[in-house]
């Protein structure tokens, strides 16, 4: 080290601090669900309140472990956007689907074609707790609700009783 030059400074982060640029965070989750693995990772965003919270850490499946279905939450590539999002299958036609975020009244993703969907998330935790709802089989219970705007103003109204109690 030359004189007058500071020695570096080394910070240890916890691992799951630990962060990728976006692009090379979707090439690491195909690859991995492309050798047939299972692959944790931490949602981010409010967009699947109150099922899936920023900081639950979803457990993503291939594709080819399950075929997809109504009500299914799938982790996908955004055509327009090119973001990875988390949001559940509301309908299908042939080999695309229409997705829709959990917390939202009108808003959907769009008709997605397969190829740009990434694997199934197979389940939740939250705190160290297995979340259970909203990936069983009150799931197609769910997607109906979102799809036709009936699930956001639902939630709200329970959770105003909620909070009455």
């Amino acid at each position: 080290m030359k004189q007058g030059q500071q020695k570096p400074v080394v910070t240890r982060r916890p691992w799951e601090d630990l962060t990728l640029p976006e692009e090379n965070l979707k090439e690491l989750i195909q690859a991995t669900l492309d050798k047939g693995a299972t692959l944790r990772m931490k949602a981010k965003g409010q967009s699947m309140l109150p099922f899936i919270h920023s900081g639950d850490k979803l457990t993503l499946e291939p594709l080819t472990q399950k075929k997809l279905s109504i009500g299914d939450v799938v982790l996908f590539c955004h055509p327009g956007r090119g973001n990875l999002m988390a949001h559940r299958i509301i309908a299908r036609k042939q080999t695309s689907y229409l997705i829709k975020p959990d917390n939202s009244n009108l808003a959907n993703d769009g008709w997605v074609p397969v190829e740009v969907i990434i694997g199934r998330v197979k389940g939740v935790e939250r705190a160290e707790k297995k979340i259970r709802i909203g990936l069983g089989s009150e799931r197609l219970l769910i997607a109906f609700l979102s799809k036709h705007g009936i699930l956001r103003p639902l939630i709200i109204y329970l959770s105003r009783i909620k909070g009455k109690l």
